[in-house]
């Protein structure tokens, strides 16, 4: 669904009012993926060597159980996936062979107060497990997207997220708009790997190329939109039935698709 004029007045007085001093709680994203990789880590270890310590000493892949069971399960074997000959060529064709740390979240996500605004979400509340992770750049700028695979207005907003530099995007795809979207939600998220997802994804949304056939797997679409149950937008619907959803690091959160222009200030927008 497009941005209501409602949402958009609201975006532009925010925006104004941004070099105001306000002050907003905040959370610390990349200590909180430290301290999940720390245990995790710890955790493996000490299954490994049946010890009440981590392992320690590996020096390479070859000898570093522990680093090679955290990589296969973050995704971060690589697949050869080519440019197809289909690829539109106004947009960019990412390899999406880096990965991103993905938090494991499994309760409901959270309503986050943000000055000037009325139905913030708390990034730090994300199921970040069941995404599709795709990095542009450095991806230092992070923010995530739930999307119906069947709603043009996710395309339409993908169209813009492929140009965006140095931003990680976690994407959620499900059927957000019914169950007749389920079968393609099924074809891109029981791809193989991230790699593989990601660019099923991108393929599918931009380009309405298919994914590889694979056999059907248990997807997390009932988890994602559970996450998001009771949740409402500033327009009164609910974002798990809304297409595309965006929630950015500062804790800002859109129902609806998002012209450029506002897509590139508010994921920049700092509150002090």
């Amino acid at each position: 669904m497009p941005l209501s004029f409602r949402t958009t007045t609201m975006v532009s007085a925010l925006l104004l009012a941004s070099s105001l001093s306000t002050s907003a709680s905040a959370f610390n994203f990349d200590a909180l993926v430290d301290a999940a990789v720390k245990t995790a880590t710890e955790e493996v270890g000490k299954a490994i060597t049946g010890s009440g310590s981590p392992a320690s000493g590996a020096t390479d892949s070859q000898s570093n159980p522990i680093g090679n069971l955290i990589s296969s399960v973050t995704g971060a074997s690589s697949v050869n996936t080519s440019k197809p000959a289909s690829w539109p060529s106004q947009y960019r064709w990412y390899a999406y062979d880096q990965t991103a740390p993905q938090p494991t979240n499994t309760g409901r996500m959270r309503k986050a107060s943000v000055p000037g605004w009325e139905s913030g979400l708390a990034f730090n509340s994300i199921p970040f497990q069941h995404a599709i992770v795709r990095v542009h750049g450095n991806g230092k700028r992070k923010m995530a997207i739930f999307s119906d695979p069947l709603c043009p207005y996710s395309k339409r907003q993908e169209e813009d997220l492929n140009k965006l530099d140095d931003v990680t995007i976690y994407t959620f795809v499900a059927p957000f708009l019914g169950q007749k979207s389920e079968p393609i939600v099924q074809q891109i998220v029981c791809q193989p790997t991230n790699q593989a997802r990601a660019q099923a994804w991108d393929n599918w949304i931009l380009n309405r190329v298919e994914p590889p056939k694979v056999p059907n797997c248990t997807t997390p679409s009932s988890s994602i939109i559970r996450s998001m149950q009771g949740l409402m937008s500033d327009d009164g619907q609910y974002y798990n039935q809304v297409s595309p959803t965006l929630v950015f690091s500062n804790n800002l959160a859109v129902g609806g698709s998002i012209e450029r222009k506002y897509l590139l200030e508010m994921i920049d927008l700092e509150f002090k």
